[in-house]
């Protein structure tokens, strides 16, 4: 598969909250700076906290704007993060815990990430996140309605 490929399925199997397969698509000597808290995680630490934001938004969804390949191992996607904030929204891998849903859908700005991949898993993943774009603007929204 090409870095696109693995970052795209990557990308659906969080869609899917399929994190087996997502765990697969991850090297295991993979980590990120978490651009919400600050905190590097590695790929247990990535895993939970896709699986905490599955269960903290009714119908979260990635909407991909632009996905290239940038050979050799690089791909650039392009999205935006749309989700119905109906619930409480408990993320205690990144410390964020906010008690009060605002029953709105919430739609980010885009933003960029940037997936290398190596033997077809996501071994870094960087992403350009301008203000009220990914986990940081859906926050944003919730906070600016409570």
């Amino acid at each position: 598969m090409s870095a696109l490929e693995v970052a795209l399925a990557l990308l659906a199997a969080f869609e899917a909250e399929d994190f087996p397969a997502a765990q697969e698509l991850i090297a295991e000597d993979f980590s990120v700076t978490d651009h919400t808290s600050g905190r590097r995680i590695d790929r247990a630490g990535y895993l939970a906290a896709h699986r905490e934001l599955a269960g903290a938004f009714g119908q979260l969804h990635r909407e991909i704007l632009d996905a290239q390949d940038e050979p050799p191992d690089e791909a650039v996607v392009t999205l935006r993060l749309v989700a119905l904030n109906d619930r409480p929204v408990h993320l205690p891998t990144i410390g964020v815990d906010l008690e009060t849903p605002t029953g709105r859908v919430l739609r980010t700005v885009p933003h960029v990430d940037h997936f290398t991949v190596r033997d077809g898993r996501v071994l870094t993943y960087r992403s350009e996140q301008p203000p009220g774009s990914g986990l940081r603007g859906l926050l944003d929204q919730i906070r600016q309605e409570t």
